[in-house]
């Protein structure tokens, strides 16, 4: 009977020693199953969240290449944060899986819910400047500034970092009366961002130095109004002179042309609106590319301006080479920066007699109502030194170590002298100049460099006064 019990406790005993083991095994197992179907379910859910978006974006038309590449550089980092969020939240709290499928549709719920908090608490969390609240779409002028507002802009390469007032007219400057008073000599400045003062102060902008300047050598009120606005070519400036700009009583207009605005002239007309007779009417920022402003619109979400810094300085670091083209389709004829610095390219050649047609319904504008206009053209920084603009030039297709020459500035000087109109190039100003007048990574000048440029303007300005 003893012997019987003792058997029975030693077969009791193997039993439960030999059943451990496996039933240890058995665990692991399953939680390795576990694991692997959710790891599974989250990698297949993030792979087709970041396909669709691609197809969605890849199908709403146009865009920048270097935006496209962002995008999916936002979406990669999007992927990264939502699969780690996974991993931390869902794979240490699941505690059981039956379904694979269930898994699947779980963790696209939970990644679509982690997004939506990342944006929610990004957009209280992060500063206002991370949002545009001064621009907007224009259905006339293609884009504009929104009249009394304020905003914050800065580059990913914190460069600079600068506060925009604009004013009632929707400008960046400040407060003028509409109507020009009796004794004020009334100037406008006319150009794209470099006019606005992309990368500086208000108050150090280099139509404001030359309003400072004028002031204290003559009695009489002088007005310098700064109507310029970031992307703005000669197109879009002849339609707010047209229409705006000359509602003011200018007694002069300083038109500064940039070499982008060959290029831009012949994309912005593809969106232009034209009367019976061919004249241009207006051209709709609101309208042909509303998709692309939605987008926009989307991305000023202060959680996406987060990843446009990201993704900028990526792009920056890599020295990804960018092609700078238009909107439009891929079928339409493109020209890179490098093309329309040459002025002896057939397609090129289309693009300068564009801007030249309106360039001189710009001075019959300026005749007819008998206001003097001053045409003047500024270098870039790659067309300087080749240490001006070093970084920044990589992302538009620039070689470094190279000094590109100054052809576009001098076609335009060729016009002006067969036009008999009054011109001045200021590059000269900017090669004599031996300290750092452009930023390493943004295109424009810094404060130094809107000194120069007041510098060179002041005395043609007054010239043209007496």
């Amino acid at each position: 009977m003893k012997r019987d019990n003792r058997q029975n406790k030693y077969k009791k005993y193997n039993r439960q020693n030999t059943q451990k083991p496996r039933m240890i095994v058995d665990v692991k197992l399953k939680d390795s199953i576990k694991r692997y179907h959710a790891l599974i379910g989250s990698l297949i859910s993030g792979i087709l969240f970041y396909l669709l978006l691609v197809v969605l974006y890849s199908n709403l038309g146009g865009g920048h290449f270097e935006i496209k590449i962002k995008f999916l550089i936002y979406l990669f980092i999007l992927f990264i944060i939502i699969h780690q969020l996974f991993i931390i939240f869902v794979l240490r709290r699941i505690k059981d899986i039956k379904n694979f499928y269930k898994n699947i549709c779980l963790t696209i719920i939970i990644f679509i819910v982690c997004v939506i908090i990342m944006i929610i608490s990004l957009q209280f969390i992060l500063p206002d400047s991370m949002v545009f609240t001064h621009r907007q779409c224009d259905k006339l002028f293609h884009h504009s500034f929104i009249p009394n507002s304020k905003g914050v802009e800065f580059n990913s390469a914190e460069e600079f970092e600068t506060n925009y007032v604009i004013n009632s007219m929707g400008f960046r400057d400040k407060e003028y009366n509409f109507k020009k008073c009796k004794h004020c000599f009334r100037i406008l400045m006319v150009g794209d961002s470099f006019t606005e003062g992309g990368g500086v102060q208000e108050n150090e902008s280099f139509s404001n130095l030359i309003e400072v300047e004028l002031n204290k050598l003559y009695n009489t009120e002088i007005e310098v109004i700064n109507t310029g606005i970031s992307s703005n070519s000669v197109v879009l400036e002849y339609l707010m002179l047209k229409y705006k700009l000359i509602n003011l009583e200018p007694d002069m207009v300083v038109l500064n042309i940039d070499i982008s605005d060959i290029m831009q002239d012949s994309a912005y007309l593809k969106e232009a609106t034209f009367s019976s007779n061919m004249e241009l009417m207006a051209i709709n920022g609101c309208g042909v590319t509303e998709k692309d402003y939605k987008i926009e619109n989307i991305f000023n979400v202060k959680f996406f301006k987060l990843l446009n810094n990201i993704a900028d300085k990526i792009i920056i670091k890599l020295g990804i080479k960018m092609k700078t083209v238009t909107r439009y389709p891929k079928k339409d004829i493109m020209i890179t920066n490098n093309n329309y610095l040459v002025s002896n390219i057939k397609e090129v050649n289309e693009y300068w007699d564009t801007t030249f047609i309106y360039l001189e319904q710009i001075v019959n504008i300026t005749k007819t109502n008998n206001v003097d206009l001053i045409i003047v053209t500024y270098p870039w920084g790659h067309q300087i030194s080749k240490d001006e603009w070093s970084e920044g030039r990589k992302a538009f297709g620039f070689e470094e170590n190279k000094i590109y020459s100054l052809n576009p500035q001098r076609r335009i000087m060729s016009f002006c002298k067969k036009k008999d109109l009054t011109y001045l190039d200021i590059s000269e100003k900017f090669i004599e100049s031996k300290q750092k007048n452009y930023y390493t990574y943004d295109m424009h000048w810094n404060k130094r460099g809107h000194v120069i440029a007041s510098e060179a303007m002041v005395p043609v300005i007054i010239e043209n006064i007496e």
